[in-house]
């Protein structure tokens, strides 16, 4: 199984981190054991700015804005629409500079 490896950010949460790459926030914990020194902490749900965790890869890719992206400029480079970009992303309709976009695997 393939994992990402997210280094917590100032003011990230596990729910914020779960929804970032679609998965499930128990799924998160799990997977972190191996990987993290404090396995007291991510009990608590207790992440701190620069913590480690292992998130397993979901059916995507997860994408950093740039200057000047948009849904559908980010939407046009993966081959899907900016309607199906922001349904996998709780329906958001602007990004951020540096935002994490989820964005699906293209079904065929």
């Amino acid at each position: 199984m393939k994992y990402i490896i997210h280094t917590v950010e100032k003011k990230e949460t596990l729910a914020g981190i779960s929804k970032i790459y679609g998965v499930d926030k128990r799924g998160i914990l799990a997977d972190s054991f191996a990987a993290q020194s404090s396995i007291n902490e991510v009990m608590k749900n207790d992440v701190r700015e620069g913590m480690r965790l292992a998130v397993r890869r979901a059916k995507g890719t997860v994408y950093i804005a740039q200057p000047f992206d948009t849904l559908e400029k980010i939407a046009e480079k993966y081959g899907i629409t900016a309607e199906e970009l922001s349904r996998h992303n709780e329906g958001i309709v602007r990004i951020f500079l540096g935002q994490r976009v989820m964005v699906p695997l293209r079904e065929t």
